[in-house]
């Protein structure tokens, strides 16, 4: 409210400038240090004066609106604008200001700024009031949040304006409201508009009556005519104007809308019988046949009905656009698919393969992927069309019959031409990647299993590497599968010597010697796992009220946090989160990630304390940080590291260090501060090479195991990493895109660092230029990314183990072993 409904607007971290790495100029000398912010300055006046009379505050709130895009113009250069005090505290002071208002001193603010009925909600008395986040500047007046609250207040008036009460209050108890001017409107009499009531009402019920007892087609279209005349009406009495009675008219307008809502969600009306409706959209202009194809039969009625709030219906116009266009896309490439290998390509036909001309593979291999990846697109909405995308012109890429196909082609193919095609693809070094490396990333275009920027690292190490220097240690024996996969009785002695390979000497596997192992692994395992607070309900969490709190900055880190004792009794840690929520929706999906994987990590839960947005969890006590030294770890510690990193991974977090992994009482080690999860998952790797916020724990003990710094019998055992593996693998991808949920919208909407490269993927994928890619298909390129990710996991760990830690058992990893 109040800001022109501008998204830019919001307190959210943004992504450093293009082509630059964290830390390198990240404050340029003409950006003003926000510490010295002439718009904080004038907020910390404004909101210190007594309030006034309404109309000083009314002055009061438009001053603040207006500084809060200085704010934000003073800090829009400025990399991670979030984690700065100033900024943080201009929206902490404008929301604190808001808080302290009465009921009708926002609902004043709030009718002056278009909201329709702001004295029906926050009628159960809960603090902060609704209107509070209405009227807050720093978000946008189209968020999903401020929608509901306008669409409740609608739908409370309906209900009042037929006769119902809420909370005590009838139609009387409110204004009059203000006729609102509609496109087509007419002037109707009294007389007129009880007419179109009293034919609503007729119609209404004939459609009730024939949607229960339909058993033939008479019925069927009696609902399908009948409701599209219903909906006619409602317009039609929508758009009316009465000078006679202009009160009359809002209450009958009302108790129409009321009364068709009703008997929708009553089951009294069969929407799925609604085809004329659409058929009438289309015919106005409002919809194409192919964009009223592809929403369900509810969306359908949400945009053709008058009473439905406008942000939603544009966002429901703009999705039918996205949508169809991807249909489109989707049978060109078909077409081009199809003219450049045939209409009747068998990927598991040999001969197909042989038949193909090798100069085309990469246009086929760019062609393939592209239709892979919008039929991805489409599958995650088509079976909510009103008309099902399915069968043959729906899916016609399956990865892996693909690669299996393109593998056996390829291996009859020569080593040059191969090259050729993958340095074509974007492949750099292409001379130095083995056959195996060069296949993989060419089918690495259609297929998220074969990761191609693991491919990149491990042929770029291979090219820029030093040459080995000739000594008798470089000559000794490499690990074997044998040696490393499940042998937790073996010992590994690394030489020291540079670019010389780890050296395997196995002591006696005994019987003994291995229960030993295994018991210290689940004493490990149940010493991390000790103390754990156990996970809670989120909704029983969201209710809680944590109160005050006192400073907890004895915590460390670089978020401001404070202690609350939670109704359970127990001490809760509230750390706060200048970026609208998106670090903290982050940190709370990845924990529930990590207890999905089997991984100890304490529960994060996403709320709002003290109308300040963060995250709550309940406080590990007597836990201290892990040991630093990789001399230190048990070879019980460093299983539990690889499977962390696993987790890590998978969530895209880089800020494993050991402040961030706990001691437990008892000895485990247990996982925190999730905080940075997806921060870079747009542009990450798993490689060594690869470490943007600094050391990290897995960082320390692969560097650790490659130079011999470990504890004599300790080695990094790739076996470990299966279970975590096989437990992410379990989870659906549906399941996994829910999980994730929060942190995909609640950071598409902050613009967060990752928005920029999701927002290339999914202009790539629609086919649209990236400035007209929305919120909402940002944050549906980020769930495909994340979910090519979990599909990807054991492919990813197999080749980084293999490739840079020179663990060859961990080949096995493939196998599921």
């Amino acid at each position: 409210m109040g800001t022109g409904g501008k998204s830019s607007h919001q307190a959210y971290n943004v992504a450093p400038t293009a082509g630059k790495e964290p830390g390198e100029d990240e404050v340029p000398a003409t950006v003003p240090a926000l510490a010295e912010s002439a718009a904080l300055a004038q907020i910390q006046a404004l909101t210190g004066q007594p309030l006034g009379d309404l109309d000083a505050i009314s002055d009061t709130y438009q001053q603040l609106v207006q500084l809060t895009d200085a704010a934000y113009l003073e800090s829009a250069n400025t990399p991670e604008q979030g984690d700065h005090p100033a900024y943080q505290d201009s929206h902490a002071l404008t929301l604190a200001w808001l808080q302290q208002l009465t009921p009708e001193q926002l609902q004043h603010l709030a009718a002056a700024e278009g909201f329709d009925h702001p004295q029906l909600v926050g009628l159960s008395g809960k603090q902060p009031h609704p209107l509070v986040h209405v009227l807050d500047p720093y978000y946008d007046n189209g968020s999903a949040s401020k929608i509901k609250i306008q669409a409740v207040a609608n739908a409370r008036y309906a209900a009042l304006a037929a006769g119902e009460t809420i909370n005590g209050l009838t139609l009387a108890d409110l204004p009059p409201p203000s006729p609102a001017a509609a496109e087509g409107q007419w002037t109707a009499t009294v007389a007129e508009v009880s007419g179109l009531q009293a034919q609503l009402a007729t119609t209404l019920a004939d459609i009730s009556i024939a949607s229960k007892a339909y058993t033939d087609l008479d019925h069927a279209q009696k609902v399908n005519t009948g409701f599209a005349e219903l909906i006619a009406l409602e317009n039609k009495l929508a758009t009316a104007t009465c000078p006679d009675d202009p009160q009359a008219l809002a209450a009958a307008q009302a108790a129409a809308a009321h009364s068709i809502t009703q008997a929708l969600d009553n089951g009294l009306i069969q929407p799925h019988l609604a085809i004329q409706l659409r058929q009438d959209l289309v015919d106005a202009g409002t919809l194409t046949g192919a964009e009223a194809s592809v929403l369900s039969t509810s969306q359908v009625i949400d945009i053709a009905r008058p009473g439905t709030v406008a942000e939603q219906r544009a966002q429901l116009l703009e999705l039918a656009g996205t949508r169809a266009g991807q249909l489109a896309k989707h049978q060109d490439l078909i077409e081009q698919h199809a003219a450049l290998i045939g209409k009747k390509f068998t990927p598991y036909n040999e001969a197909h393969w042989a038949a193909m001309d090798p100069a085309a593979l990469t246009t086929m291999a760019t062609l393939t992927g592209e239709l892979h990846g919008t039929e991805e697109s489409i599958k995650a909405w088509s079976n909510k069309a009103f008309v099902p995308v399915q069968g043959k012109d729906y899916t016609t890429v399956w990865p892996e019959s693909y690669t299996q196909g393109f593998r056996k082609w390829a291996k009859t193919q020569p080593l040059g031409q191969l090259r050729q095609a993958a340095t074509e693809l974007g492949l750099e070094h292409a001379d130095k990647a083995t056959r195996a490396q060069v296949q993989n990333y060419i089918a690495g275009q259609w297929d998220a299993a074969q990761d191609t920027t693991d491919i990149q690292t491990a042929v770029t190490a291979k090219a820029t590497a030093p040459a080995p220097a000739a000594s008798p240690a470089a000559a000794a024996a490499a690990p074997t599968v044998g040696d490393l996969i499940g042998a937790k009785s073996t010992t590994v002695t690394t030489s020291t010597t540079a670019a010389a390979k780890p050296v395997v000497t196995a002591k006696g596997s005994s019987w003994a010697a291995q229960h030993a192992d295994l018991v210290a692994a689940l004493k490990h395992h149940a010493a991390s796992n000790s103390g754990l607070p156990q996970p809670m309900d989120t909704k029983v969490v969201s209710a809680w009220d944590f109160g005050k709190g006192t400073s907890a900055g004895h915590l460390g880190g670089t978020h401001s946090k404070s202690l609350h004792t939670g109704p359970d009794g127990k001490q809760w840690m509230f750390k706060r989160d200048s970026s609208g929520g998106a670090r903290a929706a982050a940190e709370a999906d990845a924990s529930a990630v990590f207890r999905s994987a089997g991984l100890p990590a304490v529960p994060v839960y996403h709320r709002t304390v003290n109308g300040k947005s963060g995250s709550v969890q309940p406080l590990l006590t007597q836990a201290s940080h892990f040991p630093g030294a990789p001399k230190s770890w048990s070879q019980a510690d460093v299983d539990a590291i690889v499977r962390y990193h696993v987790g890590a991974w998978a969530v895209s977090n880089h800020d494993g260090h050991k402040d961030n992994l706990l001691r437990t009482p008892a000895g485990g080690m247990v996982a925190i501060d999730l905080g940075q999860a997806y921060k870079f998952c747009d542009k990450d790797k798993l490689s060594l090479s690869y470490n943007p916020v600094g050391a990290t724990v897995t960082h320390d003990l692969y560097q650790a195991h490659l130079g011999g710094k470990l504890a004599k019998g300790v080695t990094v055992n790739p076996a470990v990493a299966h279970p975590v593996l096989a437990a992410i693998e379990k989870i659906p991808d549906a399941q996994w895109r829910t999980m994730l949920h929060d942190t995909a919208y609640t950071g598409a909407k902050a613009d967060v660092p990752w928005v920029a490269g999701m927002r290339k993927r999914a202009a790539k994928s629609l086919g649209i230029p990236a400035e007209k890619v929305t919120t909402t298909q940002v944050a549906e390129a980020f769930l495909d990314a994340a979910v090519e990710r979990k599909n990807g996991l054991r492919q990813a760990f197999s080749t980084f183990f293999t490739e840079e830690l020179k663990l060859s058992s961990a080949t096995a990893l493939l196998s599921g072993r």
